[in-house]
């Protein structure tokens, strides 16, 4: 190496002699998903926690074992599961029709609760594709002490009451692949200033009572035959509900106007 000092050699810097007390480099901490750019989120705090938050490449379990639940959204039999052999089989037999590149879309949940919660809110909000399913919907009646039309879900809202589920939470719960659709479908639903009042379903997609506008057209689902009373207190929309039930007049409809069930004290 030439010098720029004719007649000098160049020097190089002392090289640090090690000691005992010098530190040594620590890794640092790995991240979720293996990605250092991505921020861990906080955790919904509604109903304790729901389970980690995971990116859109984090959103299929990848072995047996790593949830207590999980969702097919997408597949040849579509529900909840507790089982990772039955969910496994239902998410990876599917295949469309309308488009062959389509594959199933599944989520692991850390709770069975959180699994038929999502579940349920994904089919209220049409999150669910039904397309080629070859089985009735997985849901675990036994386990979870309630059937589908009965297990209550809280609402999708921006305020801070224990049974209101935030837009932010609610995505963070999807899958990756479904945030965007869930995002516009809940965001196109027509919001009121009050959700004060209650809604009596009579026919539509999940009959019953419940709190807010937002709740109310998810729950009827677009049916034409689907509808619904409004009242101002729980009470009085209890005892309506209780009524059209004991004359038997309760229906759950299909979004595409066919009857799924009869409500009624015979039921």
């Amino acid at each position: 190496m030439n010098s720029c000092f004719p007649g000098r050699s160049p020097r190089r810097a002392p090289r640090a002699e090690p000691t005992n007390n010098t530190p040594r480099p620590r890794t640092p901490p790995p991240t979720r998903g293996g990605d250092p750019t991505t921020p861990l989120r906080a955790k919904p705090q509604y109903r304790g926690s729901p389970g980690p938050m995971m990116s859109p490449s984090q959103s299929t379990p990848s072995r047996s074992g790593n949830f207590k639940a999980y969702v097919v959204f997408r597949g040849s039999q579509v529900g909840a599961f507790s089982k990772w052999r039955d969910a496994q089989v239902s998410w990876k037999s599917y295949t469309s029709k309308r488009d062959p590149q389509l594959e199933g879309i599944i989520k692991g949940y850390d709770s069975l609760h959180d699994a038929c919660m999502m579940f349920k809110l994904g089919s209220m909000y049409g999150l669910v594709d039904t397309e080629n399913v070859t089985r009735p919907t997985a849901w675990p009646t036994q386990e979870i002490g309630s059937s589908m039309d009965n297990f209550r879900v809280p609402e999708i809202g921006d305020t801070d009451e224990p049974d209101v589920l935030s837009l932010m939470e609610f995505l963070s719960l999807l899958p990756g692949n479904l945030v965007n659709l869930a995002s516009a479908k809940v965001k196109a639903t027509p919001r009121i200033e009050d959700d004060s009042d209650y809604y009596v379903i009579i026919r539509g997609r999940y009959p019953g009572v419940v709190r807010g506008q937002i709740s109310a057209l998810a729950a009827l689902g677009s049916s034409s035959k689907a509808t619904s009373a409004q009242y101002s207190s729980r009470a009085e929309a209890n005892e309506a509900f209780v009524s059209s039930f004991m004359s038997s007049t309760v229906i759950g409809y299909d979004d595409d106007g066919r009857i799924r069930r009869y409500y009624g004290p015979d039921d």
